[in-house]
């Protein structure tokens, strides 16, 4: 390097990489989302006997010790835990390759605070999704524009979707207006297919809401 002309070297990544990284994180993601749906699956039923097989067994021991694989032995019957340990897997591997590194630094009233400094964006996004798998990290959806929120700091009394600060005043406009059905005598099948925009979810919620104050008024 020499002068002030000269340039540092940084690594970066193809748009074919960042797509397979991206199709990994979603197959994991669906993988975690759906574990314990007891669905027939042909790569769990070969998991399954790969980690029962005898050729596995000195490793799978060493795993259990390190508390890396569940306790008792796999069979057909547990999807939940070898798609647990597949994610499990998966996301250590990346850990390493993509690592965090805790540190201190100082907060705005000069306390120090523990920090968690990621070495990439692919190690940001991947401690991200370490830290919803082990439920550290809450993250919901808005019922309206689809946007994601990070909810992990939220009390129990505060609505997440009010988190949406473009949506909430559209979302209470929508409660109103599912209350004036509700109480015009409409089913909740009915108050669901006819306000399109909303999260059907989320209007299950409502109408719950609107028979407990309804109850409290008739006692």
């Amino acid at each position: 390097m020499s002068g002030m002309g000269a340039s540092v070297d940084t690594p970066r990544e193809s748009c074919a990489f960042w797509a397979t990284q991206s199709l990994l994180m979603k197959t994991i993601l669906d993988m975690w989302q759906s574990r314990t749906l007891k669905k027939s699956n042909s790569s769990i039923t070969r998991k399954c006997k790969i980690l029962n097989s005898p050729d596995f067994e000195k490793y799978k021991q060493l795993l259990q010790n390190r508390g890396e694989l569940p306790r008792g032995e796999f069979t057909s019957g547990e999807d939940s835990l070898v798609v647990k340990f597949d994610v499990q897997q998966i996301i250590n591997y990346q850990l390493k390759e993509y690592p965090v590194t805790p540190c201190l630094l100082f907060d705005a009233k000069n306390n120090l605070k523990q920090y968690f400094r990621p070495s990439s964006l692919l190690s940001l996004m991947w401690f991200q999704f370490f830290r919803y798998v082990t439920g550290q990290q809450k993250i919901k959806q808005c019922p309206i524009c689809s946007e994601w929120y990070d909810v992990s700091e939220d009390s129990s009394k505060t609505r997440w979707n009010h988190r949406c600060t473009k949506c909430a005043n559209r979302l209470r406009v929508q409660k109103t207006s599912v209350k004036k059905r509700y109480l015009s005598g409409l089913s909740a099948g009915e108050i669901i297919n006819s306000t399109k925009k909303t999260d059907p979810d989320t209007i299950k919620e409502w109408i719950q809401e609107f028979e407990v104050e309804k109850n409290t008024i008739n006692n």
